[in-house]
């Protein structure tokens, strides 16, 4: 099974990181098929609480118990870099959700409308892109000998472009910009339960906007 990051570590390069933003798709029939609970399969609300509550709690062995066929959902180690560290914090401890808790269902599937608000990782990504670069100027006009910023072929040195990269993701997460994406969560009745089903939507919503790797 394709392992899930919800970590930043696919969003910082050495100055820059690639991005892209998941459209979230409603269905059609969503807006429009009647809302009904059926009580001798349990309610499928419940367990989109359930799965919110606990990816806002941190408490990732419930949020899988809450998904169907999504064993490693969470996160897989510690980030070893301090400026992914405080990328994965940050968008963790920032994670928000709500709903009016009504679903529609079909059969054994069931749609509800969730707003999940986060980090905006693409926008913050642009700041970083040109924070850097700003901080680099800054240590070319303040360094005493051109060897300190630049290598022998002239690019800068590893050591300078940490320290910019660390540097700008400290600033731009104290005033991080913030987004609210409106989910359509599906869920289907497997095995005698609702669960949530997975999907490229809900991932990118997890990483604060940015496609999951």
């Amino acid at each position: 099974m394709k392992r899930i990051r919800l970590t930043a570590a696919a969003l910082i390069g050495a100055a820059a990181v690639l991005l892209a933003v998941v459209s979230v798709v409603l269905c059609a029939y969503a807006r429009t098929a009647p809302t009904r609970i059926l009580s001798d399969v349990g309610d499928p609300a419940a367990v989109t609480a359930a799965f919110f509550d606990a990816i806002c709690a941190g408490d990732y062995d419930t949020a899988r118990a809450c998904v169907d066929n999504c064993g490693e959902l969470g996160p897989e180690d510690v980030p070893e870099d301090e400026r992914t560290r405080l990328f994965d914090t940050a968008l963790r401890e920032n994670y928000a959700w709500k709903s009016d808790g009504v679903c529609t269902i079909q059969g054994v599937e069931a749609l509800q409308t969730v707003e999940f608000t986060s980090l905006d990782m693409p926008a913050i990504t642009a700041g970083l892109r040109n924070e850097i670069m700003v901080l680099l100027e800054r240590y070319v006009d303040e360094a005493r000998l051109s060897s300190d910023i630049y290598d022998e072929n002239g690019a800068y040195r590893t050591e300078v472009v940490d320290r910019a990269v660390l540097e700008a993701v400290k600033s731009l997460l104290k005033d991080a910009p913030m987004r609210t994406a409106e989910l359509t969560v599906k869920l289907r009745h497997t095995g005698g339960e609702w669960h949530v089903v997975w999907d490229d939507a809900l991932a990118s919503a997890l990483n604060g906007g940015a496609v999951s790797a």
